[in-house]
């Protein structure tokens, strides 16, 4: 019965006991992993898994994985492709000859190098991306900014326009005032209009007042919310302030991306008038509470012009920045996509070696590595290649040792 056959169907199996030196316990273990035909017994499942012997190099590529996952994560967000690569070579041995497979093999000086490359990208990516979201948080929070201002503007500006009408008609008014006013005083006072005259100007002001209210008498925030929200806050705000207050609202036609999540959303540009300053703060947590941002928006045109102009400065200022640091980024992580799957590979069958060395016993006697482990009998002879000196396979003068404990025939 052939090799390949024990994998998928009973067959005769030989218990051994291999007896290695710790020197060249690594190299073994990675040389008999690319043979793949020894099945190893735990030795030590009464000790704790944190108290075994390799555990801080478990720990080191359990960290180096965690940095690959964070690099592949990236890789997706950032949307750059991983060419793809054949790395056949690096699962399956091309040669079943031990000396051609222990060349073939990975060192641990050469771990130490592609952990610390590993890391000095993951580092390098870490700043670079979080530097990026940074910028493109900034950049929209910007334009929502802009959005608000030049929204709110168009309330201001029907309001400014409708004052001015009402000025225009209290000036004609008080021009056809003065042209009827010839009558005398004295038959002014004996119809009784002079006594009506303070009535009548309260009245004719009563409609510019009305008009003023809202940028005189009343404090006033502005901002910006979801647009499956909206009704809530005006449901909240309404009740919370016993509808003391004027809201306003301007729906965008266009989703525009949050600057916390990144998402599109439709939303609304709001304004909200009330009156003193511990209502104004009452509104300001319950847009908070709601996911609403509000943003400062004056008045006056004068410094609504000047607050547009920084924030445009601003906005270009920051694309400038935010597509270098998209640049650099986009070339870091092609670099990366190149090698990640060589690394992952890498790294996972080195954990492996350690993970197995962890199931040994330690002879401190003979300073060596106990192990125990099923293989087929038809494999057998393969293995005892590892009875001769090793100088050749695994660079050392020490020796691998290893004995018939049980046959088992099928």
């Amino acid at each position: 019965m052939s090799s390949n056959e024990a994998i998928f169907r009973s067959a005769d199996m030989t218990l051994v006991q291999f007896y290695i030196a710790s020197e060249i316990s690594r190299d073994c273990v990675a040389v008999l992993g690319e043979l793949g035909n020894v099945q190893f017994r735990d030795l030590n499942q009464s000790v704790n898994a944190f108290q075994r012997a390799f555990v801080k190099e478990i720990r080191k590529f359990d960290d180096a994985e965690r940095q690959l996952r964070y690099l592949e994560s990236i890789l997706k967000k950032q949307e750059v492709a991983i060419p793809v690569t054949s790395y056949d070579y690096l699962i399956t041995p091309p040669t079943s000859e031990l000396s051609a497979i222990s060349n073939a093999t990975s060192t641990p000086s050469r771990m130490d190098d592609v952990i610390n490359i590993i890391s000095n990208y993951e580092d390098n990516i870490r700043h670079l991306s979080e530097s990026h979201d940074d910028l493109k948080s900034r950049y929209l929070d910007l334009l929502e900014h802009r959005t608000v201002l030049q929204g709110t503007r168009k309330f201001f500006d029907q309001r400014l326009s409708i004052e001015l009408d009402s000025q225009s008609q209290s000036g004609l008014r008080s021009s056809l005032d003065e042209t009827e006013g010839l009558l005398t005083e004295e038959d002014a006072l004996e119809s009784g209009l002079f006594a009506r005259e303070p009535d009548r100007l309260n009245n004719d002001s009563l409609e510019g007042n009305q008009m003023n209210v809202l940028g005189s008498t009343m404090n006033f925030i502005c901002g910006i919310i979801e647009s499956d929200k909206f009704l809530t806050l005006q449901k909240i705000l309404h009740r919370t302030l016993r509808g003391n207050l004027y809201l306003n609202h301007l729906p965008i036609e266009q989703p525009i991306i949050d600057p916390k999540t990144g998402e599109e959303k439709y939303k609304y540009i709001f304004l909200i008038f009330t009156h003193g300053e511990v209502l104004v703060s009452r509104c300001k947590r319950i847009v908070e509470s709601l996911d609403g941002k509000l943003y400062p928006v004056d008045n006056d045109y004068d410094v609504y012009h000047a607050h547009l102009e920084e924030l445009n400065n601003k906005i270009s200022d920051l694309e400038t920045v935010l597509d270098h640091t998209q640049e650099r980024l986009t070339i870091e992580l092609k670099e990366i996509a190149l090698e990640i799957e060589k690394w992952t590979i890498l790294t996972r069958k080195e954990k492996s070696i350690y993970s197995i060395l962890n199931m040994f016993n330690y002879d401190q006697a003979r300073r060596c590595l106990i192990a125990e482990g099923w293989i087929p009998t038809a494999d057998l002879e393969p293995l005892q290649h590892f009875t001769k000196p090793t100088s050749s396979l695994m660079r050392s003068n020490l020796l691998l040792m290893l004995m018939v404990l049980l046959h088992i025939k099928k």
